[in-house]
């Protein structure tokens, strides 16, 4: 069937909808859809693909949104206007493999939760207004997300996230590609555990007052003892001060420079 992409569709998503039961997929991304995504398409137990980004889709996300989704696997809302807060119940779509709600106004702490979802792949909650937990400076959902082994990117920039980076970030996956964190006001340290073999990107963001340089001697270690194939590719690290040139060749640290 064809997609309902890029033919500008306007009004509100039907509440109809709903009642698709054997629906499986429902992509309506990149129109111009308003009002409130309807409850009822969050109770489809057969729904495994659920794509409406690119839309000015208000309210916010169901607080049952995981208990009647089983075989959901990716839900892309990102690029809308949504509010309210990432429910916890968002962890029983135990299939789930991509979670994008990205560029809406979403705000309060990022559950725990999100580390029982074991088949999540990405996370990109990019541009939005969440913070940590009030009682906790760490960013203690991180340790969580440590139990998704299948996770290969996060993506948490533009959150005022303000908090700290727990020690144990270093038990991410191997499979981790992709960690940005830029504009957060992290602080502290990045924890040396963290690990070159982890981060596959070329590039490393971070904003925030962060000693890089014990980071950086974890690198320049990890490229002369690692094998070949396990190396990264490494450009440089960033911090809301200044700028780490790395220069690798033949798989070891050559040069490190720090310019403002």
């Amino acid at each position: 069937m064809q997609p309902f992409n890029d033919i500008i569709l306007v009004g509100e998503v039907p509440v109809e909808i709903g009642n698709l039961q054997n629906l499986m997929e429902l992509t309506l991304a990149n129109n111009s859809l308003t009002g409130v995504i309807p409850n009822a398409i969050f109770n489809n137990s057969k729904i495994e693909f659920i794509s409406l980004y690119m839309n000015q889709l208000s309210g916010h996300l169901p607080s049952s949104i995981g208990n009647w989704l089983p075989n959901l696997k990716v839900i892309y809302l990102w690029d809308n206007d949504l509010n309210g807060t990432i429910p916890h119940s968002i962890s029983n779509a135990s299939k789930l493999t991509a979670l994008e709600l990205g560029m809406n106004y979403i705000s309060g702490s990022i559950p725990n939760t999100l580390g029982n979802l074991k088949h999540l792949e990405r996370l990109n909650l990019v541009d939005n207004l969440l913070t940590r937990e009030s009682s906790n400076l760490e960013l203690s959902f991180l340790s969580s997300l440590t139990n998704c082994k299948n996770l290969t990117t996060i993506v948490l920039a533009d959150n005022p996230l303000n908090g700290t980076l727990p020690i144990s970030i270093g038990n991410f996956s191997t499979s981790l590609k992709e960690f940005v964190a830029f504009d957060c006001s992290i602080k502290g340290n990045i924890p040396i555990e963290i690990g070159a073999n982890l981060l596959k990107r070329g590039e490393v963001n971070f904003n925030a007052r962060l000693d890089c340089m014990l980071f950086i001697m974890k690198l320049a270690m990890d490229f002369s003892t690692k094998a070949p194939e396990k190396r990264i590719n490494m450009r440089d690290v960033h911090n809301n001060n200044q700028k780490y040139q790395i220069e690798i060749s033949e798989g070891c640290l050559r040069r490190l420079t720090t310019e403002n």
